[in-house]
């Protein structure tokens, strides 16, 4: 399913830049939308059916009871997304209306980098569901082992990649737009800050879909985006683009590291303080200590070109990924035990190959 994702970004991309260039304007970007998702659709029909030869779509099998619980499982879904787009599609209106359009686009640079770290923290988040679902419906106290080791190699990959964006995002921004947008880089380190919160705590969701007890975290999301909604409304006259960014953020930091995680864990049955110190507090902690870290060595100082930021961020992860593995002993045995495996691939590899 990756891979017919990543095809199909690929493809929207390519036929995108085909219709502009023919000239077809917005007609020909809604006609190429509608063939990329109806290709995608089709694409994983194709590749579920490959996957279970045996699964077949039978209509006479459907019942009441069976069509109550989808109907209930997509309109929660439904009360989510319509949460998540109060939460992410109402700032530019807000902006544009309130403020201007310029301001639109100071708001919109820093918002696109935020979203490239959505896309990436999701695309870690969502591998963890298949297993938990499989888990939740066989062995209820695996699912719990599982969902705090996910929740905590989750929220530790996700602070890794927000501290990046936080210590980064003026760098890339002046490099990338130019200078005279220092709000863009701040917008981004404010919504990064509580996006990152929301996805630390990412798997929590995942577990309570597992066992269908989505119900509170739709209705959770709901409040956000209408939190957020009024906040931005309250704050923009007094603090401007900032104000709509903190009105994103403060909902979304009171839910994730205070409502969410508690109720969360009360329905799937696991302790409350040791979630929140592996999950909240380690992730936390090890990201300040790199951005404290990078601040006295200024290491974001005279970052000129591409090639230095890269650089400068794969040292930062690198040092990131060390603190872990000094601190948290479940992934050092892990990582230990996974040298021992190449070590003894590579051994046999050149023994056969001496032979």
């Amino acid at each position: 399913v990756n891979i017919l994702n990543s095809i199909f970004i690929c493809l929207r991309a390519a036929m995108l830049v085909a219709v502009l260039s023919l000239g077809y304007g917005l007609e020909g970007i809604g006609v190429v939308e509608f063939i990329v998702e109806v290709l995608n659709l089709f694409s994983k029909y194709i590749a579920c059916k490959k996957a279970d030869n045996k699964s077949n779509y039978n209509f006479q099998k459907a019942s009441i009871k069976s069509s109550k619980k989808l109907i209930s499982f997509a309109f929660l879904t439904f009360v989510a997304l319509l949460g998540d787009a109060l939460r992410w599609n109402t700032d530019s209106i807000i902006i544009g209306r309130m403020l201007s359009m310029d301001a639109v686009g100071v708001y919109g640079v820093g918002a696109i980098l935020v979203k490239l770290f959505l896309r990436i923290s999701s695309a870690v988040s969502i591998t963890t569901y298949p297993g938990l679902s499989g888990l939740a419906a066989t062995n209820i106290e695996e699912f719990k082992k599982m969902y705090m080791s996910y929740s905590q190699i989750t929220a530790l990959v996700v602070a890794g990649i927000a501290i990046q964006i936080i210590i980064f995002s003026e760098s890339f921004i002046s490099l990338w737009v130019g200078i005279g947008y220092d709000d863009s880089s701040l917008i981004a380190i404010i919504l990064t800050i509580s996006l990152s919160l929301d996805y630390i705590t990412s798997v929590a969701v995942n577990g309570l879909k597992a066992l269908n007890k989505q119900k509170i975290f739709a209705l959770q999301t709901l409040f956000e985006g209408f939190a957020n909604l009024i906040l931005s409304i309250l704050l923009i006259p007094h603090f401007g683009i900032i104000g709509v960014a903190v009105g994103t953020a403060i909902p979304m930091i009171i839910t994730k590291v205070i409502i969410q995680p508690i109720y969360s864990s009360k329905i799937i049955g696991i302790n409350y303080s040791e979630y929140f110190i592996k999950v909240l507090v380690q992730p936390i902690l090890f990201g300040a200590a790199i951005y404290f870290l990078a601040t006295a060595i200024g290491l974001y100082d005279n970052i000129g070109n591409y090639i230095s930021l890269f650089f400068m961020c794969s040292f930062v992860g690198t040092i990131y990924f060390m603190i872990i593995i000094i601190f948290i002993t479940p992934i050092r045995n892990q990582c230990i035990q996974r040298s021992f495996e190449v070590k003894r691939f590579f051994g046999t590899l050149l023994s056969t190959v001496l032979k």
